[in-house]
């Protein structure tokens, strides 16, 4: 049963607001950078490799954090009714 905050949070131009957010957040200067090293040269070999990355307090570690956070963000927008499943897919 959704609630009263949940239905006004599925207000379309509510929703594209926080899209647009959204998208200004990806071109921080900061975020960018992160971004390119996630999809770039960031490829851990295995899950050691991966939590030796994240621990060691590098400038690289801080970009998969920043860029892992704003995912989970996002996604956790979407089971707590802020955001559209098919918007977030869409967009």
């Amino acid at each position: 049963m959704r609630t009263r905050t949940q239905e006004s949070n599925n207000d379309p131009i509510r929703q594209a607001e926080l899209i647009l957010k959204l998208y200004e957040l990806r071109r921080e200067a900061v975020m960018r950078e992160a971004r390119s090293y996630v999809g770039g040269e960031f490829m851990p070999q295995s899950v050691d490799e991966l939590v030796d990355i994240v621990t060691a307090g590098t400038r690289q570690s801080g970009f998969v954090l920043q860029v892992y956070g704003y995912w989970d963000m996002v996604a956790a927008f979407v089971p707590n009714g802020a955001l559209d499943a098919q918007l977030v897919y869409d967009t």
